[in-house]
């Protein structure tokens, strides 16, 4: 009996370590200006305290809250700490997948992000947690 409860418990243990993994967002600033991004787990708005820098020209990979399914996740990015606001995204985290990218570049005299968010989720074989 003790055998059949650790093999239940270490393979909920394995799909919860497999399912449930950190969300990666890489930004690449492809620009002269120093960036502020702001990634929160609710979609309230965060302090600017929360700012993390991405220098011009700079690609950095920040690890984002561990989530699953339709958990929010909100992305800011502003033109310094205290600048406009540049892009702002609320999605699910398997609409930001794993390994979501957000690119900056100037474009003219325009400030322009583009990222690889999946707006239709692939199914996946991880349940999604129900809170």
């Amino acid at each position: 009996m003790r055998t059949i409860f650790a093999v239940v418990l270490l393979g909920s243990g394995l799909v919860l370590n497999v399912c449930d993994k950190p969300t990666t967002i890489t930004y690449d600033n492809k620009t002269a200006h120093a960036l502020c991004v702001y990634q929160s787990e609710s979609p309230d708005r965060p302090e600017p305290k929360d700012c993390e820098p991405v220098e011009p020209n700079q690609r950095i990979v920040f690890l984002g809250p561990v989530c699953s399914g339709d958990e929010p996740i909100e992305v800011r990015i502003t033109i310094r700490p205290d600048g406009d606001e540049l892009y702002s995204k609320l999605a699910t985290c398997a609409e930001w997948g794993r390994t979501a990218v957000v690119t900056i570049q100037q474009r003219g005299d325009k400030l322009v992000a583009t990222d690889t968010i999946t707006q239709t989720p692939s199914p996946s074989n991880c349940p999604v947690s129900r809170k």
